[in-house]
Protein backbone atom coordinates (compact mmCIF):
# COMPACT_ATOMS: atom_id res chain seq x y z
CA UNK A 1 0.00 0.00 0.00
CA UNK A 2 2.90 2.47 1.28
CA UNK A 3 4.72 1.77 -2.26
CA UNK A 4 1.33 1.83 -4.55
CA UNK A 5 0.59 5.28 -3.14
CA UNK A 6 4.54 6.93 -3.32
CA UNK A 7 6.03 5.37 -7.07
CA UNK A 8 9.06 7.47 -6.84
CA UNK A 9 10.01 5.79 -3.60
CA UNK A 10 10.03 2.73 -5.31
CA UNK A 11 12.20 4.01 -7.87
CA UNK A 12 14.51 5.05 -5.47
CA UNK A 13 14.18 1.42 -3.83
CA UNK A 14 15.16 -0.27 -7.45
CA UNK A 15 17.94 1.96 -7.98
CA UNK A 16 19.55 1.55 -4.41
CA UNK A 17 19.52 -2.00 -4.98
CA UNK A 18 21.06 -1.79 -8.53
CA UNK A 19 24.07 0.38 -6.92
CA UNK A 20 24.27 -2.53 -4.39
CA UNK A 21 24.05 -5.35 -6.41
CA UNK A 22 26.78 -3.76 -8.72
CA UNK A 23 28.89 -2.98 -5.77
CA UNK A 24 28.91 -6.38 -4.48
CA UNK A 25 29.72 -8.04 -8.18
CA UNK A 26 32.46 -5.07 -8.60
CA UNK A 27 33.79 -6.37 -5.39
CA UNK A 28 33.51 -9.99 -5.84
CA UNK A 29 35.73 -9.29 -9.28
CA UNK A 30 38.21 -7.85 -7.03
CA UNK A 31 38.37 -10.54 -4.69
CA UNK A 32 38.40 -12.75 -7.64
CA UNK A 33 42.04 -11.39 -8.65
CA UNK A 34 43.75 -12.30 -5.45
CA UNK A 35 45.00 -15.01 -4.27
CA UNK A 36 43.06 -16.62 -1.20
CA UNK A 37 42.53 -19.74 0.39
CA UNK A 38 41.01 -21.01 3.71
CA UNK A 39 43.35 -22.63 5.94
CA UNK A 40 41.59 -24.65 8.79
CA UNK A 41 44.73 -26.10 9.99
CA UNK A 42 45.93 -23.07 12.44
CA UNK A 43 42.54 -22.70 14.49
CA UNK A 44 42.08 -23.13 17.96
CA UNK A 45 39.52 -25.45 18.65
CA UNK A 46 36.82 -25.07 21.09
CA UNK A 47 35.15 -26.70 24.26
CA UNK A 48 31.83 -28.17 23.47
CA UNK A 49 30.85 -25.72 25.96
CA UNK A 50 32.02 -23.12 24.32
CA UNK A 51 30.28 -23.81 20.99
CA UNK A 52 26.91 -25.26 22.04
CA UNK A 53 26.56 -21.88 24.53
CA UNK A 54 27.84 -19.87 21.12
CA UNK A 55 24.94 -21.69 18.76
CA UNK A 56 22.29 -20.92 21.69
CA UNK A 57 22.88 -17.56 21.78
CA UNK A 58 22.92 -17.39 17.97
CA UNK A 59 20.00 -19.00 17.65
CA UNK A 60 18.08 -17.32 20.73
CA UNK A 61 18.85 -13.90 20.07
CA UNK A 62 18.44 -14.56 16.14
CA UNK A 63 15.25 -12.48 15.49
CA UNK A 64 14.68 -14.27 12.46
CA UNK A 65 14.25 -17.63 14.12
CA UNK A 66 10.92 -16.23 15.55
CA UNK A 67 9.76 -14.61 12.09
CA UNK A 68 10.61 -17.90 10.40
CA UNK A 69 9.16 -20.62 12.83
CA UNK A 70 6.58 -19.48 14.86
CA UNK A 71 4.99 -16.58 12.58
CA UNK A 72 5.53 -18.22 8.62
CA UNK A 73 6.04 -22.01 9.73
CA UNK A 74 3.85 -21.97 12.73
CA UNK A 75 1.17 -19.83 10.16
CA UNK A 76 1.51 -22.30 7.46
CA UNK A 77 1.27 -25.40 9.83
CA UNK A 78 -2.26 -23.99 10.83
CA UNK A 79 -3.45 -24.31 7.61
CA UNK A 80 -3.50 -28.15 7.26
CA UNK A 81 -5.63 -28.75 10.62
CA UNK A 82 -5.91 -32.37 12.29
CA UNK A 83 -3.03 -32.65 10.21
CA UNK A 84 -0.70 -29.84 11.38
CA UNK A 85 1.34 -32.15 13.51
CA UNK A 86 2.07 -34.02 10.64
CA UNK A 87 3.61 -30.62 9.04
CA UNK A 88 5.34 -29.37 12.19
CA UNK A 89 6.97 -32.78 12.14
CA UNK A 90 8.30 -32.41 8.48
CA UNK A 91 9.81 -29.15 8.84
CA UNK A 92 11.73 -30.06 12.05
CA UNK A 93 12.58 -33.14 9.98
CA UNK A 94 13.81 -31.18 6.85
CA UNK A 95 15.66 -28.87 9.47
CA UNK A 96 17.79 -31.05 10.91
CA UNK A 97 18.41 -32.42 7.88
CA UNK A 98 19.70 -29.17 6.53
CA UNK A 99 21.78 -28.35 9.13
CA UNK A 100 23.71 -31.29 9.64
CA UNK A 101 24.14 -31.41 5.65
CA UNK A 102 25.62 -27.42 6.01
CA UNK A 103 27.53 -28.62 8.67
CA UNK A 104 28.95 -31.89 7.05
CA UNK A 105 29.03 -30.49 3.71
CA UNK A 106 31.14 -27.80 4.74
CA UNK A 107 33.84 -30.05 6.38
CA UNK A 108 33.68 -32.13 3.04
CA UNK A 109 33.92 -28.79 1.19
CA UNK A 110 37.38 -27.91 3.48
CA UNK A 111 39.49 -29.50 1.62
CA UNK A 112 38.42 -27.38 -1.73
CA UNK A 113 38.13 -24.11 0.27
CA UNK A 114 41.97 -24.58 0.74
CA UNK A 115 42.55 -24.20 -2.74
CA UNK A 116 42.87 -20.88 -4.45
CA UNK A 117 41.33 -21.37 -7.37
CA UNK A 118 37.87 -22.61 -5.22
CA UNK A 119 37.68 -18.90 -4.33
CA UNK A 120 38.57 -17.19 -7.70
CA UNK A 121 35.61 -18.96 -9.30
CA UNK A 122 33.18 -18.72 -6.71
CA UNK A 123 33.83 -14.76 -6.38
CA UNK A 124 33.40 -15.29 -10.45
CA UNK A 125 30.22 -16.86 -10.27
CA UNK A 126 28.62 -14.34 -7.49
CA UNK A 127 29.82 -11.37 -9.56
CA UNK A 128 28.21 -13.14 -12.40
CA UNK A 129 25.05 -13.66 -10.59
CA UNK A 130 25.30 -9.66 -8.83
CA UNK A 131 25.53 -8.35 -12.02
CA UNK A 132 23.09 -10.05 -13.56
CA UNK A 133 20.82 -9.64 -10.85
CA UNK A 134 21.16 -5.58 -11.01
CA UNK A 135 21.01 -5.42 -15.37
CA UNK A 136 17.23 -7.68 -14.51
CA UNK A 137 16.31 -4.88 -11.49
CA UNK A 138 17.03 -2.20 -13.96
CA UNK A 139 15.56 -3.27 -16.43
CA UNK A 140 12.07 -4.28 -14.76
CA UNK A 141 8.89 -2.81 -15.73
CA UNK A 142 6.55 -2.50 -13.13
Amino acid sequence: ALISGLPWLLEIIRWVGVAYLTWFGIKSIISATKDQSLDASGVESKSAAKIAATVVGLTLLNPHVYLDTVIFVGGIGNTFGDNRWYFAFGAMLASVIWFFGIGYGAKAASRFMAKPVFWKVLDSIIAVIMFTLAVSLAFLKF
